[in-house]
C-alpha cells in the first residue's frame, strides 16, 4: 500500500522513462547555466516507512554561432523500513544525457545525442543509446511555440527479468512539443514522444509529459509534472502503462 501511494503521489521525480524533450531549456541569450535540484519524500504507515531521495544536475550553453547543448543527469533511490526490521533499498534509477544542436536554417536545426540509463523500477539494468536528427520550430506568437523533431537512434537495452535475444536495435524517434508561456518565467508544456523499431513496428513506445513551472524568484522555481508511458515490445507483449505525478523545487545558479 505504501509503495502504491508513493507511485501515485510522489514528491520526487519518478520517471519510468526519460523524456529528454521535456528537459530542454529555452534560453534566448548566449551564455551558460547550471541547475541543481534536490527532492525528498517520506511516507509513514502502521507497518513500514518509505523514504525517497533524488538529486539532479544540468548544464546548458548557447552561442551566437548557432551551437547549443545541454548535459542533464539524475539519480534516485527509495528506501523502506518495516516495523522492527532493517532498511532495504527497493528501487533505484539514474541517467545521464548529452545533446548538441546546430542551427542550419532559421527554423531548422540538426542535433546529436548520447544517453546512459538504468531503472530498477522497470527492471532495466542498462540502456545505452546514441543518434541524431532534425528539429523544426514554429512560433505563431510570443506566447506560444511548437517544436517537431524526427531522427534515428541506436539503442541497447538489457533487462534483469527477461532473456532479450536482441537487445540492440535501430529505432525511429519523433516528438511534438507545444510550449505556452503564461508569464515572463512561467510556462505550460505538453510533449508527445513516439519511438518504434525500424524493423518491427509492433515494438513501439509512447511518452507524454505535461509540465507546469512557476518561479518564486530568479533563484527558485516550483515544478509540477504528469508523465505517461506506454511500452509495447517482446518483453511487454500486452503493453505496459505507467502514470506518475511529481513536483519539486529547482535551484537556478
Amino acid at each position: 500500500m505504501i509503495k502504491n501511494i508513493i507511485l501515485l503521489f510522489a514528491i520526487s521525480i519518478l520517471y519510468p522513462q526519460v523524456n529528454i524533450e521535456s528537459m530542454r531549456s529555452d534560453k534566448s541569450k548566449d551564455g551558460s547555466w547550471h541547475k541543481i535540484g534536490f527532492n525528498f519524500g517520506f511516507v509513514s504507515g502502521r507497518k513500514s516507512e518509505v523514504m525517497n531521495l533524488n538529486g539532479a544536475y544540468r548544464f546548458d550553453y548557447k552561442k551566437s554561432n548557432g551551437y547549443s547543448g545541454f548535459l542533464v543527469s539524475e539519480y534516485n533511490k527509495e528506501y523502506e523500513k518495516e516495523d522492527g526490521g532493517t532498511i532495504n533499498i527497493f528501487t533505484y534509477k539514474g541517467f545521464g544525457h548529452l545533446r548538441l544542436t546546430k542551427t542550419i536554417l532559421e527554423h531548422m536545426s540538426f542535433e546529436i545525442f548520447i544517453q546512459k540509463e538504468f531503472n530498477d523500477y522497470i527492471y532495466l539494468k542498462d540502456r545505452l543509446l546514441f543518434g541524431g536528427g532534425l528539429r523544426f520550430t514554429k512560433k505563431p506568437n510570443e506566447k506560444m511555440v511548437f517544436y517537431l523533431g524526427s531522427g534515428i537512434m541506436y539503442e541497447r537495452e538489457l533487462y534483469s527479468e527477461s532473456e532479450n535475444e536482441n537487445p540492440k536495435k535501430f529505432k525511429s524517434t519523433s516528438y511534438l512539443n507545444h510550449t505556452f508561456y503564461i508569464g515572463e518565467n512561467s510556462s505550460m508544456v505538453n510533449i508527445v514522444y513516439f519511438q518504434w523499431d525500424v524493423n518491427d513496428f509492433g515494438t513501439r513506445r509512447i511518452l507524454w509529459d505535461g509540465i507546469l513551472e512557476f518561479p518564486f524568484s530568479q533563484a527558485f522555481s516550483f515544478t509540477m509534472k504528469i508523465n505517461y508511458r506506454y511500452d509495447l515490445s517482446p518483453i511487454t507483449p500486452d503493453g505496459d502503462n505507467y502514470f506518475t505525478i511529481s513536483n519539486g523545487i529547482i535551484l537556478n545558479l
